[in-house]
């Protein structure tokens, strides 16, 4: 099961039961909010994916991440229906890593090509 936390509150995404569980500081449950979007009907059978959630700690937003072949897809999460807003469109760098989220900026870590022992830090506003 994957957590993450809000501002005030803990969440649990059940994949059993395609809910998101809320949670507050105190361990209390909230509520439960459906969702759809961590699977994948196929012709074998279903296949989860592989999600990672962040926290932006002065608006308290939440994102979701997912790695696709070549690059990645940034959404960000409502958190009262449980849907996907609109996809980010992200800048196109090989070796994306460590994407964060930081006062409605994404910054993220890339390889140099022209100095190829170089990392730089890319910040992308939203």
């Amino acid at each position: 099961m994957e957590l993450f936390v809000s501002n005030d509150s803990l969440f649990v995404l059940n994949f059993m039961k395609d809910s998101l569980l809320c949670y507050s500081p105190e361990g209390v449950f909230q509520r439960s909010v459906p969702i759809d979007f961590h699977k994948e009907i196929k012709l074998g059978g279903i296949d989860y994916r592989e999600l990672e959630f962040i926290h932006d700690p002065i608006t308290h937003k939440i994102f979701l991440t997912e790695r696709e072949i070549a690059g990645w897809r940034l959404y960000p999460v409502d958190q009262q229906t449980g849907k996907l807003l609109t996809q980010i469109q992200l800048p196109d760098f090989a070796g994306m890593s460590g994407i964060r989220v930081y006062n409605n900026a994404i910054y993220f870590l890339y390889h140099e090509k022209l100095h190829p022992y170089y990392t730089r830090l890319y910040r992308y506003q939203l």
